[in-house]
Formats: C-alpha cells, sequence, structure tokens
C-alpha cells in the first residue's frame, strides 16, 4: 500500500511538474520571440513589457502558444537572462525528471538493475537532440532541428521514458521465463 502510494506520489509531481515547466518554457519563447518586434522592449519596465506582449496578442484560443498568459515574473529579465533560463530550465527538467523515471522503476522492478539501462537511455537521447539541433545551426536549419530536438527532449522531460522501459523489462522477463 505504501509503495503504491509512493509511485501515485511520484507521478503526481512528474505531471504537475510537467505542465509547470511547459508553461514556463511557452512563456520564455514567447517573450523571446515577441520582444524584437517591440520598440524598446528591454529597456521597459515589468508592466510595460506586460502590456506590449499583451497588446500584440492575438486571439487564438485553440492555440496554447497564444491562448495563455506568460508568467509575471519573467518580465523581470532581460534577454541574455531569459535565454540562459530557458536552457536551464532543460538541464535541470531533464535530471529532475531521470530522477523521478529512476525512483518509478525502482519501485516498480523492485531493484536498482535497470537504472544503468535509464541512464544510458537519457544520455544517448540527449545527445542525439543536442546532435541534431548543432547540425541545424550549421546547416542554416535552426528552426526545422529544433522542433525535432525539442521533441526528443520533450519526451525525456516527461513520464514517456518508464512508459517504455517498465513495459519493455516486463516483456523480456516474461519471454525469459
Amino acid at each position: 500500500m505504501r509503495k503504491m502510494l509512493l509511485i501515485g506520489c511520484l507521478v503526481a509531481f512528474a505531471i504537475a511538474l510537467g505542465f509547470y515547466q511547459e508553461q514556463l518554457k511557452i512563456s520564455i519563447n514567447y517573450i523571446l520571440e515577441n520582444a524584437p518586434r517591440i520598440s524598446g522592449f528591454y529597456g521597459m519596465n515589468e508592466e510595460q513589457k506586460h502590456q506590449a506582449i499583451e497588446a500584440q496578442r492575438f486571439t487564438a484560443p485553440f492555440d496554447y502558444y497564444h491562448s495563455h498568459e506568460t508568467l509575471r515574473w519573467l518580465y523581470k529579465l532581460n534577454e541574455l537572462q531569459l535565454l540562459r533560463l530557458k536552457w536551464a530550465v532543460t538541464f535541470v527538467s531533464l535530471l529532475v525528471f531521470f530522477v523521478i523515471n529512476a525512483s518509478l522503476l525502482r519501485l516498480l522492478e523492485g531493484n536498482s538493475r535497470v537504472l544503468t539501462r535509464l541512464a544510458l537511455i537519457y544520455i544517448v537521447f540527449t545527445a542525439l537532440a543536442f546532435a541534431i539541433y548543432a547540425l541545424g545551426k550549421l546547416m542554416s536549419m535552426p528552426d526545422q532541428t529544433y522542433a525535432i530536438s525539442r521533441r526528443i527532449t520533450g519526451a525525456l522531460q516527461s513520464l514517456v521514458p518508464v512508459m517504455i522501459v517498465w513495459p519493455f523489462l516486463r516483456l523480456s522477463k516474461q519471454n525469459n521465463t
């Protein structure tokens, strides 16, 4: 019973964290994308920045990127700080979700031997995502490769790894018996 409660708490925490980190990244990207269109944006105070961004927002209730309000505390930051925060959120989210997925796998499997596989998955796919992104920069296709890279890192910043690894482990055990 205690084990199931812990699993439930980890899953709930991961879901809540996933929603918040996604909102944070979307808010950062929204500001970074729209700020260059607003003359003197980074010289404005927080309230002016907020009003300027909101003034050019268009109504698109079907599109989360345009239909939500940005996190207000981000208006305190300048462009360089926003860019650094975007990368920091990515790296911290990868690490936190690795710990969550590792904890869930350990609870579900009852041992820590599976953690090596999970770590290898994270290392390989993170390296792949950044290689794709870097290749896109070199080939002057950053938007296209960013989208691919974002999908890969996005999957790692969720419960997808445990949803793939755990059934794989269960099926492997069944086939070995």
